[in-house]
């Protein structure tokens, strides 16, 4: 099973790239995170688990995706 990272601060989008990857029909397990600061502790800190793909938004208030990155 994949493992996927989505990191946006938007929650319909969130949703909606849950939807997307679903209705795919891929095995997937899906971690959200709405600020990317949470993101990248859960990664730092092993909480987050192996995780194969990262889907980031770039514009985000806080930490934006080119500083996650």
């Amino acid at each position: 099973m994949m493992r996927l990272m989505l990191i946006d601060d938007n929650e319909t989008d969130l949703l909606y790239a849950q939807i997307v990857l679903e209705r795919c029909g891929l095995e997937v397990e899906v971690q959200s995170f709405e600020e990317a600061s949470q993101a990248l502790k859960a990664l730092a800190d092993g909480s987050a688990g192996a995780i194969d793909v990262i889907l980031l938004d770039i514009n985000m208030p806080g930490m934006n995706g080119f500083e996650f990155l």
